[in-house]
């Protein structure tokens, strides 16, 4: 099922959903999309061409609606990109410099989101950064393995915009971050 969206700042997006397993979720999607309709950039802006000052964030999610999902809940607090294995995730770090990290633990074939962390933290600047494990992983011993492993903060799968809203706040506050939220 694919359904077209058209934001504010003119931009379209597409969104896929699987009908067979996603349509209740798709009225809460819309709800969401409908009570906060900020959206301000596209999915595909390029952090170099920002001229207001938002925080960065790199959202690391190699599945397409857990990424539409990320991006209607981020859209308009900050500006985004997505890495959608480890691998680009590196690179994208090696190019640009971002205030929060959200990884996603399970990133299919390559690197896990442990990997690409402890590969982070090797970086001088990326040692203190603010990564958040963004996962399904809820046990306790899964949430230890993964802040042990360098993320900083944890945020398990499913969550609400609020949660998150409210999540990144606190980041911005306890680290000092120069980057504006809305």
């Amino acid at each position: 099922m694919k359904f077209k969206q058209t934001d504010i700042g003119g931009s379209d997006n597409d969104l896929f959903f699987n009908s067979e397993y996603s349509f209740p979720f798709l009225h809460i999607l819309l709800f969401i999309r409908t009570e906060f309709c900020l959206t301000l950039h596209s999915n595909n802006q390029h952090l170099s061409g920002m001229t207001e000052t938002k925080l960065k964030i790199l959202v690391v999610e190699d599945n397409q609606e857990n990424r539409d999902v990320m991006a209607m809940f981020i859209r308009g607090m900050a500006v985004y990109e997505f890495a959608t294995n480890g691998e680009e995730a590196l690179t994208k770090t090696e190019q640009n410099l971002y205030d929060i990290i959200l990884m996603d633990i399970n990133l299919g074939m390559g690197l896990t989101g442990i990997d690409v962390t402890k590969l982070l933290r090797q970086r001088e600047s990326y040692k203190s950064t603010p990564i958040v494990a963004v996962t399904a992983y809820s046990l306790f011993e899964d949430q230890k393995k993964i802040l042990d492993a360098g993320c900083s903060h944890y945020v398990g799968k499913p969550f609400t915009r609020k949660q998150l809203h409210e999540l990144i706040a606190k980041i911005a506050a306890d680290y000092h971050l120069s980057g504006t939220i809305q």
